[in-house]
């Protein structure tokens, strides 16, 4: 300790290792007044692990377009194979991207370290030699100097810190990740590397994901019936599927379309990279379609997919215990793209889809999965009927799929000639290495089953192999890819349960037709009533696509989740809220916060446990807003333009029902004479509390004025929100309070 009249040691340093194993040092931080002990151990050298990079930014960016840009692209011309265009193609490519975009090393483990600017660097000078002068000759004057820069200095540094990080979260594409990792950084946080680990290698890792399929399917039993029996229970006209040409125009539009990811594909390539030269490369790849389109030969570079395994729980030394993320190459997604578009216009047009899957279709999402399953349950409970639903778990159905029972399919549907041909080349010879922590395995070729994963047409093509499911079904069934689930009704306890077993060996018959496995440890069966009188029935939940149901759809266990997952994003609100601005922690609640209220609002926002959901909320925006517990916080929803969880409930059936105006029954439909309600929606009447929520957009609806009923769903919506945002609501209660005057002053 170093002050102007004396200098004591008052710190010491403890340890049991040998003297010659260390050296003990004091180093001046100009932290305080004291100085700091410095202690250096002899240890074994740690040999980094590091991977390579690309260094993008843009300068590299303006000088690849320039490159891309004199590339005179005829020379594809000279080929007339697909293969040949697209290795041409590819080598000039990635040619003029090693030389733009250099390789650079990141080690794996590296601490974060805020990079300064000059001025600060310069400043940090500056208080360094200020804290030197002084220490030398003990002038107060300069001690004085020195605190004042300091604090100059620390300010800056904050300033700087929160540029940075709201730099890094802004451009992020994952927000959520983003956050929590700043949130680590700066609390200093340890973050698993798994480096330091004994884990899998490369080589273990490949061998695993690429028999996991094989070895699941292996034991299943000679199926009794054929998959074409199955089939031909979906009605077909006969018509040919064809593959019309490409333009650049529509390619484009599609790398466009591309989502910004970072991630580097099997050949270093990125969609940051294509979407910085989309006019130059339009015209060639555009080519390249229409040569796979007409010869029907998917290129094999197209089909090497680099994978990285994902920890997801338990020991990190079980390959099991990891997911692979496969990166397929950026242009095969570009031709994948062309090709889905194309299948899932032809299934569309031919209405060869089941009204049952809600998968990867348009205007189609998991709620409406969510809602096509609950409605059959409230139907059931309103007719006092008992309903018995099996959440179906296969395993890993994506990687299980027989690639010549899915061409048997396609075939069915109308893929003949080239473009059986072309899907055929698009199953064969795809390869796969596994990159971890920068040991790449050796490339193996996968085998014959299995959708490619990672890829665009992979969810499409599953959707149409499990198409003639519920055909073959007696019982309802919704499915959104491969999450089916099956439900049955019955006023009689018994029979439920004969219905259920049915509904179960019809679709394990299917399954293993199919070579799909069911998983029986993870399937659930339950029963869901309306009425507490039958103990026996109640009990038990289930999870589906997100929502946690219990048998009676008190949906109080969904809001227990949605709940724990509010008060982690408004912690990390309040942690980040001193390193970032008030305008990125608003962006940090859309981010992590918004998404989980609003997510099959449409489904449990009705229930009574929407209050508890409602006062997190509120703690949420007063963490934005750094203020105190009793703050009011009416005023922090309309500044932020941040609906409650009311609203958002509010606003999403208003809209459902505005689209679906057509099918409902207006009151001036039952009788000739011209009253003001006259274009009111008749509310249904129902008697069972679980089917209460199906009224409320109804209720809602018909208070909203006349004139907004005539403008279309963007207009509608835009109306309600504002009105909304203007007058926050704490329950759909409060939503009818607000007076017809005002309601109908919005525009």
């Amino acid at each position: 300790h170093i002050n102007i009249n004396s200098k004591t040691c008052i710190d010491n340093a403890f340890t049991n290792l040998q003297s010659q194993c260390f050296t003990i040092d004091t180093i001046a931080t100009a932290i305080s007044d004291h100085e700091a002990l410095l202690m250096k151990l002899k240890v074994n050298q740690h040999i980094k692990n590091f991977r390579l990079v690309r260094s993008i930014n843009e300068k590299n960016l303006e000088k690849f377009k320039k490159q891309i840009s004199e590339v005179d692209w005829n020379c594809l011309n000279i080929y007339n194979d697909s293969n040949g265009k697209f290795n041409c193609f590819l080598n000039m490519f990635e040619q003029i991207s090693n030389n733009s975009f250099p390789y650079k090393k990141i080690y794996i483990g590296k601490k974060w370290k805020l990079k300064q600017s000059d001025t600060l660097c310069k400043l940090k000078s500056f208080v360094d030699f200020l804290y030197d002068a002084f220490k030398q000759s003990g002038n107060p004057d300069l001690k004085q100097h020195f605190e004042y820069y300091k604090n100059i200095y620390n300010h800056e540094m904050e300033v700087e810190r929160k540029h940075t990080n709201v730099k890094d979260i802004v451009s992020s594409d994952n927000k959520q990740k983003a956050v929590w990792k700043i949130i680590k950084k700066e609390t200093g946080e340890n973050i698993y590397d798994s480096a330091e680990h004994e884990t899998p290698s490369a080589n273990d890792f490949n061998t695993y994901f690429r028999n996991v399929a094989v070895n699941i399917t292996k034991d299943l039993p000679d199926p009794s019936t054929k998959p074409e029996a199955f089939m031909t229970k979906v009605p077909v006209n006969g018509r040919s599927f064809f593959l019309y040409p490409v333009t650049p125009e529509e390619v484009s539009i599609i790398i466009k379309q591309i989502k910004n990811k970072s991630s580097f594909d099997a050949f270093g390539i990125n969609a940051k990279m294509l979407k910085a030269v989309e006019e130059y490369i339009a015209l060639p790849l555009c080519e390249i379609a229409n040569c796979i389109f007409s010869t029907g030969q998917f290129p094999i570079n197209m089909k090497i997919a680099r994978v990285v395994p994902l920890h997801k729980s338990g020991s990190r030394q079980a390959a099991s215990n990891y997911r692979p993320i496969a990166l397929l190459p950026v242009f095969s997604k570009i031709i994948e793209k062309l090709l889905a578009v194309r299948i899932l216009n032809f299934f569309e047009s031919n209405k060869y889809l089941c009204n049952s899957q809600f998968g990867f279709r348009k205007m189609m999402n998991t709620t409406d999965a969510i809602l096509h399953f609950l409605t059959f349950v409230q139907d059931s409970l309103e007719n006092h009927k008992h309903c018995g639903a099996l959440f179906c778990d296969l395993s890993k159905a994506f990687d299980c799929v027989p690639h010549d029972v899915l061409l048997r399919k396609l075939e069915y549907y109308g893929f003949r000639g080239v473009t059986l041909t072309l899907m055929e080349s698009y199953f064969t010879e795809r390869r796969q290495f596994v990159d971890w922590h920068g040991a790449v395995s050796t490339s193996v070729e996968l085998g014959k089953i299995g959708v490619a994963q990672g890829s665009i047409m992979g969810p499409l093509l599953f959707i149409i192999f499990g198409n003639d499911l519920p055909t073959n079904l007696s019982c309802h069934s919704t499915q959104f890819t491969d999450d089916t689930v099956l439900a049955v009704a019955d006023q009689n306890v018994e029979q439920l349960d004969e219905k259920v077993h049915t509904a179960l060996q019809e679709a394990q018959d299917w399954l293993t037709s199919n070579k799909i496995v069911l998983n029986n440890k993870k399937t659930v069966n339950i029963k869901f009533t309306s009425s507490r009188r039958h103990p026996d029935l109640q009990g038990g939940e289930v999870k589906y696509l997100g929502i946690t149901m219990d048998s009676l759809l008190t949906w109080s266990k969904h809001v227990d989740t949605i709940c724990s997952k509010i008060s982690k994003a408004t912690y990390a609100i309040r942690r980040i809220h001193a390193i970032i601005n008030e305008e990125c922690a608003r962006d940090v609640y859309f981010a992590i916060c918004h998404s989980i209220i609003s997510y099959g609002i449409l489904a449990w926002g009705h229930s009574s446990h929407m209050s508890r959901v409602m006062d997190l909320q509120k703690r949420a925006i007063r963490a934005i807003a750094g203020v105190s517990a009793r703050e009011h916080c009416k005023p922090l929803f309309t500044k932020y333009k941040i609906l409650t969880a009311p609203c958002q409930y509010i606003l999403r059936q208003a809209i459902v029902t505005h689209e679906n105006r057509s099918n409902l029954i207006l009151r001036g439909d039952l009788h000739d004479y011209n009253t003001r309600s006259s274009k009111d929606v008749v509310v249904p009447t129902f008697n069972s509390k679980t089917s209460q929520g199906s009224v409320i957009g109804c209720r809602i609806y018909n208070i909203l004025p006349d004139v907004w009923k005539g403008e279309n769903v963007a207009t509608f919506r835009r109306i309600l929100k504002n009105l909304l945002l203007d007058n926050p609501c704490y329950s759909v209660n409060d939503f009818f309070t607000i007076s017809c005057v005002e309601i109908t002053n919005y525009k």
